[in-house]
């Protein structure tokens, strides 16, 4: 008697649909505020669904929290930098966002996925100082202006990228880069570059 194999069966190495996606990398403001801050990291945490899934294509939702840190010109330095007061900030800034993406991907191969993206989300940029020092010898005392010109409202990220991923051999796991363009509307435009690693459930 001979064992029956079954070779029909469907077993499946890349897994699509549900993932989680950790990003580590660098943003950098590349308009206005190029020459007063320096990218020192972002981070990022999604939770997205691959809602569309065929061997050529997919198309995916995305809904992110990223945090952006930068180093900047010391705020009593910045009239020498910048010819706008509008520009102005603290110093050493960090930027938190919720952004939505949704996104389309072709695999040329079995193991390699090649999408775009569009993005829109919401941004603050928080006073990182005590609040009175910030408003009296910042602001008024420093800038000599009647209110803040930044880090007192929210942001509108809008833009897009480009990303790159790759399906390992280890079942559900995938790396990538993620290469951002977001211009947040009032204030720079920034460029998010990044590396992931993301699970699918």
């Amino acid at each position: 008697e001979g064992k029956k194999v079954d070779i029909d069966r469907d077993v499946r190495e890349i897994e699509r649909g549900l993932y989680t996606k950790a990003n580590v990398g660098a943003m950098i403001y590349v308009l206005q505020h190029r020459s007063v801050t320096v990218p020192v990291h972002s981070l990022a945490l999604s939770i997205g669904n691959d809602f569309v899934d065929r061997e050529k294509t997919s198309m995916a939702w995305e809904v992110s929290f990223l945090q952006t840190v930068h180093n900047g010109t010391a705020y009593y330095d910045q009239a020498s930098y910048l010819a706008n007061p509008a520009d102005f900030i603290q110093g050493d800034t960090r930027g938190f966002a919720l952004t939505a993406a949704y996104e389309f991907a072709k695999y040329p191969t079995r193991r390699i996925g090649l999408g775009g993206r569009v993005i829109g989300g919401v941004m603050a940029m928080p006073v990182l100082m005590h609040d009175l020092t910030y408003s009296e010898a910042v602001v008024a005392g420093t800038w000599g202006l009647g209110e803040s010109p930044n880090h007192r409202k929210a942001y509108i990220p809008v833009g897009g990228g480009l990303g790159l991923e790759y399906y390992t051999k280890l079942a559900h796991f995938s790396v990538g880069v993620d290469i951002d363009a977001l211009y947040i509307l009032g204030f720079d435009l920034g460029l998010n570059t990044t590396g992931y690693m993301k699970y699918s459930f």
